[in-house]
């Protein structure tokens, strides 16, 4: 498993958000990441841009959320 990637999943399902919605979320491209999406950067391994990430996950999680 790509380091990084459990915690994302966590973070991004335990919203209630459908399986679909995490998908699409993890193989959109990211501006913030210059168009790469999530799956990108995991893969990367860079620890510096996975960590970014993290963040960038937790930040859209709570939108959902509160959206919900």
């Amino acid at each position: 498993m790509l380091p990084g990637l459990q915690k994302l999943l966590q973070v991004l399902l335990e919203t209630g958000v459908d399986g679909w919605t995490v998908a699409y979320w993890m193989t959109s491209r990211l501006a913030q990441f210059g168009e790469a999406t999530a799956l990108d950067v995991l893969v990367s391994g860079d620890t510096d841009r996975v960590a970014a990430l993290q963040k960038l996950a937790a930040d859209d999680a709570a939108g959902w959320h509160a959206a919900a």
